[in-house]
């Protein structure tokens, strides 16, 4: 993510952790994945952070259909596979109204193609949410963050 994005954004819900979370208006949240390799406890935070933001904007979700969540995963090589396994269990238990669209930009390897791949399969069959892999989170963030981008 450019510096100039992250300054606009403010400080992160928890700057002293890898994982790094934070809320905009109309119920969006970003997420920051700041190191190569993700352990459980980073998967753990991140879903702790999101869903805390989550509960705070209750109203809003409800008005618009859930969440939208745009992570930036560009650092990432690989999820260790406790932390896999605990993601692929959150959208399990993920109520299909709570989360209305997902965007997640990736490191171009075959391994974060296919955990995106799967992590989009068990969304679509239990949230009912399709996992979108993107290329230019950096404008998309910069819309979001300017009102040009239709959510």
């Amino acid at each position: 993510m450019r510096d100039s994005l992250r300054d606009r954004l403010g400080p992160p819900a928890d700057p002293a952790s890898d994982v790094w979370i934070w809320s905009l208006p109309r119920a969006v949240l970003v997420c920051e994945i700041r190191t190569a390799t993700v352990t459980l406890p980073h998967v753990e935070s991140m879903i702790t952070q999101m869903d805390a933001l989550r509960r705070e904007d209750e109203a809003t979700l409800r008005a618009l259909g859930g969440s939208r969540s745009v992570h930036d995963w560009r650092r990432v090589q690989r999820f260790e596979l406790p932390a896999r396994r605990k993601l692929m269990r959150a959208w399990e238990h993920r109520h299909p109204s709570s989360v209305r669209k997902v965007e997640v930009a990736l490191a171009p390897s075959q391994i974060m193609q296919g955990l995106a791949r799967v992590v989009s399969l068990v969304m679509v069959r239990h949230a009912h949410v399709r996992l979108d892999v993107v290329e230019d989170l950096d404008d998309r963030l910069e819309a979001l963050l300017d009102g040009r981008d239709e959510l």
